[in-house]
């Protein structure tokens, strides 16, 4: 299908599409896009609640995306996928909350604010199928919660539930044990922090952290734990002073009526991929 098809409820093609779907359901044979193994002008784009797909190299944008071979664009909610099959040819990427397809980990870990910082994370392995690479490529999407703060001597009781989205390095070796040993990776953490035990602030409340992570194996033989340490710098936009930050080697600025502060931050955990 080339153009356009819109609708309120369904647009269905069982051939390729290689213009524009949007209606609160979509289904396509296949999806070409920019990542078409045959076709590089192709701009197929699925648009509406639930997108469905046989192979898709275009997007999809919706609330549900499902394609049975992703090495496009996906963006919803939930995004429930399969690898692609042709040699040489890199994976897509999916951003959502969660994402069932090639790549996952969890991650336990303290830094400067709280004791405990919980991430179940998944995503997509890019360049599996790469055999020159010399790093396998992961886009991970990270659900986040932290709580435990550490005593600022105000008797507050802070939480944090949030995302985060991230790219990973991981090395490659044909030495035995060797494989993904060690990893690098850079994100972004959004997170809304809240003053009470188990009540959600509405009032805005927000940290926003860019971190680089680096991480090695434990052991050889333990295949999917890491130890691992990050650099962060976190900047926490807020409309109160009640929810008091880390006062080390911290600054604060007005913007309007909110309260800016930053500061430095680092984390140390275990991550198991």
């Amino acid at each position: 299908m080339d153009g356009i098809q819109l609708a309120g409820i369904s647009n269905f093609t069982s051939g390729g599409l290689y213009g524009i779907q949007v209606a609160a359901l979509n289904r396509a044979g296949f999806i070409e896009g920019k990542n078409s193994y045959d076709n590089h002008d192709a701009t197929g784009l699925q648009l509406g609640l639930v997108n469905v797909s046989g192979k898709m190299n275009g997007f999809q944008v919706g609330l549900i995306n499902f394609s049975k071979r992703m090495q496009g664009t996906m963006v919803g909610l939930v995004n429930i996928y399969r690898s692609g099959s042709i040699a040489q040819t890199r994976d897509g990427t999916a951003i959502g909350l969660i994402n069932m397809g090639s790549s996952a980990y969890g991650a336990l870990y303290a830094n400067e604010w709280f004791f405990l910082n919980l991430e179940i994370a998944t995503g997509t392995l890019k360049n599996g199928r790469i055999i020159e690479a010399s790093k396998n490529i992961h886009i991970q999407n990270a659900l986040i919660y932290s709580n435990y703060a550490i005593p600022d001597g105000e008797g507050k009781d802070p939480w944090a539930l949030g995302y985060g989205l991230k790219k990973f390095y991981f090395n490659r070796s044909p030495t035995p044990g060797m494989n993904n040993f060690r990893f690098l990776s850079f994100g972004m953490d959004i997170l809304q922090i809240n003053g009470e035990k188990n009540k959600f602030n509405e009032s805005l409340s927000l940290l926003m952290r860019p971190k680089i992570s680096m991480g090695t194996k434990v052991h050889p033989k333990l295949r999917s734990l890491y130890i691992f340490a990050a650099a962060s710098y976190s900047a926490y936009l807020t409309e109160t002073d009640e929810i008091p930050a880390p006062v080390f080697l911290k600054s604060t600025a007005s913007i309007g009526d909110k309260l800016l502060r930053m500061w430095p931050g680092v984390s140390v955990g275990l991550h198991i991929q």
